[in-house]
């Protein structure tokens, strides 16, 4: 059975392994920073600093993953189907996208101590931009087309201990990693001068680290119970090269070929709080903030500027009112959540804002499996912005729990 899962997951990165947001914001930067996550948590608005739970790993708070028995192990493992539409001028761009958005690892160490693993995509760069430049010395323009493609990803690994009953620390460290291709086509159309095609690949590389706590107080009737959690990260820097080559397509002679160095890239220092509240093991009520402070920081390859970040999120999880069931659908438990995103950096004076909503469905399976599927509709660019885009993505996220490191006996 851990053969099946091990390569149902990588059949899966396979699958997904592609851009999950071909947005012409992400020229800037490094790319987009979309919210990755398992669907359960998406589903959710996007919430997770301050939930716990004994069957999804959490992977938003190190902290919170203190619940599972001695024994257990949990794969995760998910991904997301987009739909999206880029309106910009009265023209529109249509495309679906798929990529992974998780792929993850949990189990007990001692008692107290839960180890964790996981692969995510950091940000995303997908993006087809025509533009205009003018000839110098003429009031002629010429044609500019830009193109992107890859990210950043991160390897990491997570510790959660239990200080007290109530309380407990996370930490996790990660590995940021992740190439992204630039190209760029100028269409001169003149008998005198041949087009241009210059291509920049750029390779990124970086330890970031990640600080997390997580309160829970269990009310008199044993049933109900309040949490609070959050998280700190510092400032990451990102080390970086590349290459640049430039060729004229009429003779594809190679004018330029060079290696060069990446100016310092960061990613911001940040810090999140959250609370959830349980109900009678009936329903369950989340709320994160975070705040992302990016003001004063800067990328070589763009020169947009940005400012500080907040993220507003809420989410609702109603929970099986049967632990035991004969029918799947008795052990269904249904999810909603919105978040809005204020952004980090601003085109032509405004803000690139984000607001989502979304809906998900916890579905229990047979031998340890639960398949979380999740459905979100965002707007990007709400505040009268250039390019606007409209979404529509799918999120699933496959969890297996079963028990490992126990000794087998025969009667």
């Amino acid at each position: 059975m851990k053969n099946k899962i091990l390569i149902l997951s990588f059949s899966l990165i396979v699958i997904f392994y592609k851009s999950q947001s071909a947005s012409a914001y992400s020229y800037f930067g490094i790319g987009v920073m979309d919210n990755v996550d398992n669907a359960r948590n998406l589903s959710l608005g996007g919430t997770g600093l301050a939930l716990d739970s004994e069957s999804n790993i959490n992977f938003k708070n190190p902290a919170t993953n203190v619940e599972f028995m001695p024994g257990i192990a949990i794969l995760d493992v998910g991904g997301v189907v987009k739909y999206n539409t880029t309106t910009s001028s009265g023209a529109k761009d249509k495309r679906f996208l798929s990529n992974y958005n998780n792929l993850g690892i949990g189990f007990r160490i001692t008692p107290k101590m839960f180890f964790t693993a996981s692969l995510q995509p950091t940000s995303t760069s997908d993006y087809k931009i025509s533009s205009t430049a003018p000839i110098e010395g003429t009031t002629l323009q010429y044609p500019v087309y830009l193109e992107g493609s890859g990210g950043i990803a991160n390897v990491a690994v997570g510790l959660s201990y239990k200080i007290l009953k109530d309380f407990s620390l996370g930490l996790k460290l990660r590995n940021n990693f992740g190439s992204i291709t630039r190209t760029e086509n100028i269409a001169v159309g003149s008998s005198t001068l041949t087009d241009v095609k210059v291509i920049k690949n750029e390779y990124y590389t970086g330890f970031g680290s990640q600080f997390g706590f997580f309160y829970k107080k269990t009310l008199k009737d044993n049933l109900s119970s309040i949490s609070i959690g959050g998280t700190f990260d510092f400032k990451t820097k990102l080390t970086g090269e590349g290459t640049l080559k430039e060729t004229h397509n009429a003779d594809s002679e190679t004018i330029k070929d060079v290696k060069y160095t990446i100016g310092d890239t960061y990613l911001p220092k940040e810090y999140g709080i959250g609370a959830s509240y349980l109900h009678k093991n009936k329903w369950m009520a989340t709320v994160d903030f975070q705040n992302k402070n990016w003001e004063g920081l800067q990328y070589g390859s763009t020169y947009e500027k940005y400012y500080n970040q907040q993220i507003y999120s809420l989410g609702l999880e109603i929970l099986p009112q049967k632990r035991n069931y004969t029918s799947i659908s008795d052990g269904f438990v249904y999810r909603l959540g919105a978040n809005y995103d204020t952004g980090y950096y601003k085109i032509s004076s405004i803000k690139i804002d984000k607001f989502e909503a979304s809906a998900g469905l916890g579905i229990p399976l047979k031998n340890g499996f639960m398949l979380n599927v999740g459905y979100s509709y965002g707007v990007r660019g709400m505040s009268s912005a250039i390019i606007k885009e409209n979404y529509h993505s799918i999120n699933l996220s496959l969890n297996f729990v079963n028990r490992w490191f126990q000794k087998t006996y025969y009667q």
